[in-house]
């Protein structure tokens, strides 16, 4: 059985290209290597670097979306948002100030976000890709045909799209052709895999209920960490972010949203504060963050017994596991203060860097979705308990690399045979000859089959085993290759072999877990049986505000729907 795990290393904060590098082999060493089925949050996907900046590659892309219909990545749906489409739509509505740090959008550039939208809702990419298309004409055109109102009119109409308006008014772009177009291809490969994902619904797993997270949201968890961790180094600067944190913390009760403590910590840094401590809070709070994140998915194994999460502090046992959990994660990420200026409270901007696929080294993902595919059967999890992630991961290490090589020597024994056809009449010509030479009825067909030139008999035999091999290719479940596909992927197949073979996981694990069985109860999660429009989401939460009923007397007069039950909100 496979199971559900959450990336820290997929965190969309994590820019720098050593990051994304790690990220991907995080994600190939859990669905290649150890077997395990990926789960994404919304914003792993929509606001990550190493994601969006590999998709503009087609093969990438392609390896990608294979990736997901294979079953080995999810999605973890979260509150009433069903498709990243909707997700993406969601947070780019009008009134949003969003900032993307993997997108190269502004939240300013109302023509170019309502152009999006567009597309999104009508599922319609035509729009952005005529923009694209002209943007590229215009920059073979600018030094070459005359300028005539056609030109400007385009030019004009280019530039529009690409303009930022704010309370100070209008502010012209002053980006060239060739950015344009890149922005827009590259938007334009975004939305077309967004569309494609919000198409394939067996990747989406329902969320937890919201009453299930009790203690795992982010602020509980911050709370917890900030006073009862005791760290076992970095013990000064350990101090210096606890303290910061905590004066953060009390001024931003239940607070969930992680960008205000990121907003803050940087406040604290232009008013002269320790920036060697603000740096190391913020990879607390990303801790934290990604922590809260794990455990709105339903069903995810954790490195940790969630009792310890849950009891941190009292006295019951020995050695907390999430104590232990987030004493290496943090001692990993901080990773001695290496780059930190690159990595903490860096200025969010839209000014998009692509990631040169030349400096990605292997494992590459495109591999990944090719050797997922030596095995037909989807992953499944266990459907009444959910083990911790290190239960038998060894074992079923093993009997995941075992799947996957028998499933490549299927296919080098089938190619092994195709060949061993064609070459056959080639080894053992002259005995069957000598054999049908006895037979009066046969003699006059090998004769003539003799008078065939041998490039000729080569040829026809080559035909023969394609047809008769393609047919066996297509018989359900056998998963054979025709002979000229098995041929091509022999060699292919045999480097995929070693790399199955050879490859070490360095997929990340929690020693202290090593020998437990404790696990925990299947949970079906809440589905999502209808999506809020803008208007009843405002009109909830000022009923919240309020704490509007139908009994109060104030509002007597007023009648207002009640909302408490799921008819009323459909």
């Amino acid at each position: 059985m496979s199971k559900y795990v959450y990336l820290f290393e997929l965190d969309s904060v994590r820019k720098t290209d050593e990051e994304i590098i790690a990220g991907q082999a995080a994600l190939y060493d859990e669905i290649v290597t150890n077997g395990n089925i990926v789960v994404l949050t919304y914003n792993q996907m929509v606001d990550s670097r190493g994601f969006f900046s590999l998709l503009k590659n087609g093969e990438y892309k392609e390896a990608l979306l294979k990736l997901f219909d294979s079953g080995v990545i999810k999605i973890s749906q979260y509150g009433d948002i069903r498709t990243v489409s909707q997700y993406l739509m969601d947070s780019i509505e009008d009134d949003k100030q969003f900032i993307y740090s993997a997108l190269p959008l502004k939240y300013s550039q109302k023509r170019l976000t309502a152009i999006m939208k567009r597309c999104l809702l009508y599922s319609d990419l035509s729009e952005i890709y005529e923009y694209g298309q002209m943007a590229l004409a215009l920059k073979k055109n600018e030094n070459g045909e005359q300028h005539n109102d056609d030109y400007k009119n385009r030019r004009d109409e280019l530039i529009d799209i690409f303009v930022e308006v704010d309370k100070n008014g209008e502010h012209q772009t002053n980006l060239s052709w060739d950015a344009m177009a890149e922005i827009l291809e590259n938007l334009y490969s975004f939305m077309e895999t967004v569309i494609k994902l919000s198409m394939m619904h067996d990747i989406y797993i329902s969320p937890r209920a919201d009453g299930e997270l009790g203690c795992w949201k982010f602020s509980s968890i911050l709370d917890k960490v900030i006073r009862l961790y005791v760290p076992k180094d970095n013990v000064e600067l350990w101090g210096s972010a606890q303290t910061i944190l905590d004066n953060i913390y009390k001024q931003n009760k239940n607070e969930n949203n992680r960008s205000v403590y990121i907003r803050k910590l940087k406040k604290l840094v232009e008013t002269g504060t320790n920036v060697k401590g603000c740096q190391y809070a913020q990879a607390i709070v990303d801790l934290c963050y990604n922590y809260a994140c794990e455990s709105s998915i339903s069903n995810v194994s954790r490195h940790y017994d969630v009792m310890d999460l849950e009891d941190w502090g009292s006295a019951c046992h020995g050695e907390n596991t999430f104590e232990c959990d987030f004493s290496k994660r943090l001692k990993r990420t901080w990773d001695g203060g290496r780059k930190r200026d690159e990595r903490y409270l860096v200025d969010e901007k839209n000014d998009f860097k692509t990631f040169k696929l030349g400096k990605y080294s292997p494992p590459k993902i495109v591999n990944a979705a090719r050797i997922v595919g030596y095995v037909k059967d989807k992953p499944e999890i266990d459907r009444n308990y959910v083990f911790y992630y290190e239960n038998n991961a060894k074992k079923d290490k093993h009997r995941r690399k075992l799947k996957l090589l028998c499933g490549i020597l299927k296919k080098i024994v089938f190619a092994i045979l195709c060949f061993l056809i064609v070459i056959s009449p080639e080894l053992t010509g002259d005995y069957w000859t000598a054999k049908a030479m006895q037979n009066s009825w046969i003699k006059p067909a090998v004769a003539f089959w003799n008078s065939v030139p041998s490039g000729i008999q080569t040829m026809v035999m080559l035909i023969i085993t394609e047809i008769v091999t393609s047919l066996i290719a297509k018989i359900p479940g056998l998963d054979a290759l025709s002979l000229s596909e098995s041929l091509a992927e022999i060699w292919q197949l045999l480097r995929d072999m070693v790399r199955i073979t050879f490859r070490k996981s360095k997929a990340y694990v929690n020693s202290v877990m090593k020998g437990l069985d404790n696990s925990e109860h299947f949970c079906e999660g809440e589905k999502i049986r209808y999506t809020l429009t803008k208007e009843l989401k405002r009109y909830l939460k000022l009923c919240e505000d309020r704490n509007i009923t139908n009994e109060d007397s104030e509002y007597k007069s007023y009648p207002i729907a009640s909302l408490d039950t799921l008819e009323a909100r459909k």
